[in-house]
Formats: C-alpha cells, structure tokens, sequence
C-alpha cells in the first residue's frame, strides 16, 4: 500500500515526444535499497554513485534489522533499526540523493509486514498482543455442575463432542474442553494485534513520526511517498486451534458478536471438519484485515 504525496501527471491530451524519451523522475522506477548490513555516510555516498552511473533515479530503503529473520536470513544492520543514529543516516541519504535529483519513498517497517516495527511495539507494550484460542481440559464427575474457569471462556464441550451451557449438570463423568481467550507472543520480532487502535497508534508514533521528525521539509519534496507494506489483522495458527480472536469493538462496527463467532467456528471445524471451518475463518480473517487496514490510513 502507497500513500502518494504529490498529483504525479497532467491530465490533458498532448503529448511531448521529449518527456516520453526523458521522463520526469516522478516516472522513474523506484527500486529497493535494502539496507542489510553496517552503514556510514561512506557506504551510502558510494552506493548512491552507483545508482547513479546506473541510471537508477529514485529508491526506498527497505532496512532488514537483525531481528527481522535471524535463522533464516540473518542480517548484520548498524546502526539499529529505528535509533536515532539510523534516522540520522536515513535522512543524510535522502539530502544526498536529493542532491542528486533523485526521488526517495519511505518504508515503514524493518522487513514486513508493516505494522510491528520488527517486534519494537510488542516488546515495549506486550498488552497490545494478540489473542488467541487455547485449549484446556477439565474433568467433572456425575452430578457436578459446569461453571466457567475464568470469564474469558468463550465455548465449552462435553466429551469433544457437545458445546454446553454454564449450568450444565452431568449425568455421568465428563471431560469438558474450554476454549479460552489468551495473550501470545511467539518471538522478539513478533506481530501486534492491529486491530487495538493503541498499538497503532504507537507503530505510527515510533515510525512515521521518527521519520516525519527526521527527514522534515523533504518529506513532499524529495520523499514523495510512504510504502506500507500488507498491514494485516493477526491470522497465523499460533494455536493448536488455529483461531485468532480479534477484538469486540472491531466487529462491532460490522454487527458480528465475534465471541458467538469462535464458539461456531469450533463447533463448524469439530462437526464438519476443518475446511468448514477455515471458510469461514477466512471470510472473519478479511473482516479484520479491512479493519486494520482503516486504522492505518
């Protein structure tokens, strides 16, 4: 997703066979500056010659941050991802490339997608986590009466089998399985639940702010657009039950009682097998995604 700061064409039926031969950099292909290992003034003065000699005339720095993927694609970026040192060299590579004549984009995140600051927002906020479906299994002797664990049950089942109401008074032994509603966090660049306005709202502050801070009068200027890359809601099955529960007040807005939801996604998946069930997963998943999509614009 790209937030474009400028009008990038007129809107008339001439045509200018020198502006189709050279056109303007605001048509020049943007290529990606990753940005993977230790970084100075030196090494960007002399990537930028290159860019140059190459013809490349307008770039957006991509950071990869040693927390991005450190097993599978380790990186050694200095100075650190979203220190001050790093948006002092952000904004000296946008004064130099400006200098240039060329064009700069800003990416938002280190690696992707957008919206964690590559663990940042977890790390400093860890309430701003997800929540996901976990199960945990009670037994209840004949006679006993099924009351809740906590309040954050969302559906109980009898035997895998049933889906009971609190009160439920057995008959014979059961085994009641409560699908509750818990924080996760899997990881130090973990993902954010942006579906929580605040953690949002600190993504922005410790990102485009810092970069709004740092880069000043050459944001519309030289930076002509800001790169946001697949913000999504928390989907991934960290869970046994692979369910995410997103937050109430989200749905609201879409008249769906999402607590009600999980409990039929359950009970879809345990009937009818998982392909029921990840139907109509999907179809609460691209709710969500609309959603965090909406707090970010």
């Amino acid at each position: 997703m790209m937030q474009a700061f400028e009008h990038t064409g007129r809107n008339d039926s001439s045509f200018d066979s020198n502006s189709f031969a050279c056109p303007d950099v605001i048509f020049a292909p943007v290529y990606i500056w990753v940005w993977n290992d230790v970084c100075t003034r030196e090494v960007i003065d002399s990537q930028l010659a290159e860019m140059q000699r190459l013809g490349i005339r307008a770039f957006y720095i991509l950071p990869e941050p040693k927390e991005f993927r450190p097993h599978s694609m380790p990186t050694n970026l200095s100075p650190d991802y979203l220190s001050a040192a790093y948006f002092d060299l952000c904004a000296y590579a946008v004064r130099k490339g400006g200098a240039l004549g060329m064009r700069c984009w800003i990416y938002d995140e280190g690696g992707w997608p957008s919206g964690g600051a590559c663990g940042k927002v977890l790390r400093d906020h860890p309430e701003y986590a997800r929540q996901v479906l976990q199960a945990h299994t009670r037994a209840f002797s004949a006679g006993d009466v099924y009351r809740k664990s906590s309040p954050d049950v969302l559906a109980a089942f009898s035997d895998d089998r049933e889906m009971i109401p609190e009160g439920t008074r057995f008959s014979a032994d059961a085994a009641v399985t409560e699908y509750v509603a818990e924080k996760e966090i899997c990881g130090d660049a973990d993902y954010p639940d942006l579906l929580n306005k605040g953690a949002v709202e600190y993504f922005i502050r410790i990102t485009h702010e810092q970069y709004a801070h740092a880069l000043g009068d050459a944001l519309g200027k030289t930076v002509t657009a800001v790169f946001t890359d697949e913000p999504k809601a928390p989907g991934r099955a960290f869970s046994g039950t692979g369910l995410v529960v997103f937050h109430g007040e989200v749905f609201a807005q879409f008249g769906v009682d999402f607590a009600g939801q999980s409990a039929q996604l359950v009970l879809l998946q345990r009937q009818h097998g998982g392909l029921v069930g990840r139907q109509r997963g999907m179809q609460v998943q691209h709710r969500a995604d609309v959603a965090a999509l909406e707090l970010l614009l």
